[in-house]
């Protein structure tokens, strides 16, 4: 597990078929740094947030909460850029 991973906490859109997807509300997600998913957890309520960090190893890990309304899409390509 890397010391310079980046953790996530909030809402997940997972795609798993082109015509399916799941979503996470309370999603914690650990990407290293480059940039790959180590791990991914779904349902993580607010008050098990600490136990489940200690559990992966992660007591004093930086976690950016994702505000309302914010969500991430593993493995999205931005489809806004335009090269012409």
């Amino acid at each position: 597990m890397s010391g310079s991973a980046t953790i996530f906490y909030g809402g997940v859109i997972n795609p798993i078929s082109l015509d399916s997807y799941s979503v996470s509300p309370h999603c914690l997600l650990s990407v290293d740094s480059l940039g790959n998913i180590e791990w991914i957890l779904d349902d993580v309520k607010p008050d098990d947030l600490q136990a489940t960090l200690a559990a992966k190893g992660r007591v004093d890990a930086e976690v950016l909460a994702l505000k309302n309304g914010e969500f991430i899409i593993p493995g999205f390509i931005d489809t806004h850029t335009v090269s012409w």
